[in-house]
């Protein structure tokens, strides 16, 4: 599948892949193949479990699906736009991640929204992935 005709709604191949490995197995209408190279759409989830060898395809989840599974495990991601009033010019956008009432990370200014929510969701990976491997 050519990267243009990938819907920016879903998480990246890349990630989906990454959170697969740290036990995302949320239910999804989409799937991609790694027999085709194809981006698979299921109407109804369920039908996934049935049709489909689970080791040759990997869930691709929306950007809210995913974020959704780390709030349930208990990881808070907010993705903030920041405007200087007295200088009215825009700093860009940034990302904290909470838990457990902490700050586990807090980014640097990114140029747009898109990139923040890439660089949030790599961290809750590396972080949700670094803590239960203790």
């Amino acid at each position: 599948m050519k990267k243009s005709e990938y819907p920016d709604w879903l998480v990246p191949l890349k990630l989906a892949k990454k959170l697969k490995e740290i036990g995302f197995r949320n239910k999804s209408c989409f799937y991609y193949s790694f027999e085709d190279s194809s981006l698979f759409v299921f109407s109804k989830p369920e039908n996934y479990n049935k049709k489909c060898n689970k080791d040759k395809f990997v869930t691709i989840p929306t950007w809210e699906q995913a974020f959704s599974w780390f709030r349930n495990k208990g990881y808070k991601a907010n993705i903030d736009y920041v405007f200087h009033p007295d200088l009215k010019c825009v700093i860009g956008y940034l990302y904290e991640i909470i838990h457990d009432f902490e700050w586990e990370k807090y980014s640097s200014y990114y140029i747009s929204y898109e990139i923040a929510r890439e660089e949030c969701l790599k961290s809750l990976i590396n972080i949700y992935n670094g803590t239960n491997k203790r």
